[in-house]
């Protein structure tokens, strides 16, 4: 291995985080204790990453081509795409919990037995495609209303 097989670079917590072993963090708080280095692997073709301490022959090796600097734009860079990353994974759970909400609550909706006995097929399939709460429960508000002029 020489110096010209480091990639990069990032600070790195020292405290394990099963939710996310390879956060970094601020290194204003916590100091600049620990580096996860990305070294690249001839034979496998691919970059290994190394975590290394002060003093190490890892350590001392990065910062022959590398500079502190280097490490704090790395880690700032690496901390934008995990938060990126992470409002993307937040939204997309957003909306399966509401499709499934939305898909619970017709399920409901169709255990009423005013819902479920209704010869209303206009509003009964208008509340299979309803694309809301708001719009199942006047849907079905609309059937039991019916049901009830009915009798």
């Amino acid at each position: 291995m020489n110096v010209d097989d480091f990639v990069e670079g990032i600070w790195h917590d020292e405290l394990f985080d099963e939710e996310d072993y390879h956060k970094s963090f601020n290194p204003k708080k916590y100091g600049k204790q620990r580096l996860a280095v990305l070294i690249w692997d001839d034979i496998s073709k691919k970059n290994n990453e190394v975590l290394c301490n002060p003093g190490s022959r890892h350590w001392n090796l990065f910062f022959t081509k590398f500079t502190e600097k280097d490490v704090d734009k790395w880690t700032e860079e690496q901390d934008k795409r995990r938060e990126s990353r992470k409002k993307f994974e937040n939204k997309e759970n957003e909306e399966k919990n509401k499709a499934l909400s939305i898909f619970d609550a017709k399920l409901q909706a169709f255990e009423i037995e005013e819902i479920k006995n209704s010869q209303n097929k206009k509003l009964r399939s208008r509340l299979r495609r309803s694309k809301s709460i708001i719009e199942i429960n006047a849907v079905a508000t609309m059937i039991m209303l019916e049901s009830l002029n009915n009798d």
